[in-house]
């Protein structure tokens, strides 16, 4: 999934929406993205996701770190799902919900590498070749 999500959501799309905006094309792909994993339980992590996706890949010009990001997120869940035992070392009792402070140490994670990235310089958009007229 994480290969072909990709590739769809923010190869296709996101690039498709460009024009409009990279925000407003961030948001479009990232609302698409929600909504295709049908579960309104999940609709805003899963929109919050699609914006970290999304941002990456504008600002790498890359689809690569996305996918890998969005493979780690999908094998930690696969784990815990099938590691219930590791699930309730984590404190993870009920696999429907994620504990508050598991929710508060993934999202200071999140912004902390956010902020990373905003500190980043961007890669420059490659410029056109001069036309031979």
């Amino acid at each position: 999934p994480a290969i072909c999500e990709e590739l769809f959501f923010r190869g296709l799309i996101l690039s498709g929406f460009r024009r409009l905006g990279p925000g407003t094309a961030l948001f479009l792909s990232s609302l698409l993205f929600a909504v295709a994993h049908s579960s309104i339980y999940r609709l805003l992590p899963t929109f919050t996701l699609g914006l970290l996706l999304g941002y990456c890949a504008l600002r790498s010009r890359s689809l690569i770190p996305g996918m890998i990001i969005h493979a780690v997120n999908n094998s930690l869940l696969v784990t815990l799902v099938h590691v219930p035992d590791l699930a309730k070392k984590l404190g993870m009792n009920d696999l429907e919900y994620v504990p508050w402070s598991w929710s508060l140490g993934m999202g200071l994670v999140t912004c902390l590498r956010m902020v990373l990235i905003f500190r980043d310089k961007p890669v420059p958009e490659p410029k056109a070749p001069p036309s031979a007229d």
